[in-house]
């Protein structure tokens, strides 16, 4: 924690903890309120506390225990979302090989339920041009010539 509240806009922060979740805003409280200022961590206490939430120890014991069980770890940290640092209960590895059988990368895409989409897309697109890569096929109608057998039309 720093101990100087120089850099906090404190209007800026409460604003933006008005329009979190009460999920959302306590998960920042369990699991990220040391990343945070002095002035900011009041400014979240405050919001969480007007929203009726408790913040006795023993509560947020038993939330971070019931949270710990809905997300996705890495390296013994809690994996955020791609799109937004939410905590992510999802994930999406892909790996990537040469020829098919040599695996050259591999990465994990964690993401919350509310981007879920932006995954499928991202993973649609994905696939889409993984295949056009590996068969280039292209495709082009031919007729056959009027009166003249085994000649074809031109497909351009």
């Amino acid at each position: 924690m720093t101990a100087s509240n120089t850099g906090i806009d404190r209007r800026r922060v409460a604003a933006m903890a008005a329009e979190q979740t009460t999920g959302d805003l306590l998960d920042t409280w369990a699991f990220f309120r040391d990343e945070f200022e002095d002035g900011a961590q009041a400014v979240l206490a405050s919001e969480l506390a007007c929203r009726g939430v408790s913040l006795d120890d023993a509560d947020l014991a038993a939330y971070r225990e019931r949270r710990r069980a809905e997300v996705l770890t890495v390296r013994d940290t809690f994996a955020r979302c791609r799109y937004c640092a939410r905590l992510a209960p999802n994930g999406l590895s892909v790996r990537f090989y040469l020829l098919l059988l040599i695996p050259i990368w591999s990465t994990t895409i964690h993401f919350c339920d509310a981007h879920e989409g932006e995954v499928s897309t991202l993973t649609a697109r994905l696939a889409r041009w993984v295949s056009n890569l590996l068969w280039g096929v292209r495709y082009a109608r031919v007729r056959a010539r009027p009166g003249q057998p085994g000649a074809l039309l031109d497909p351009g």
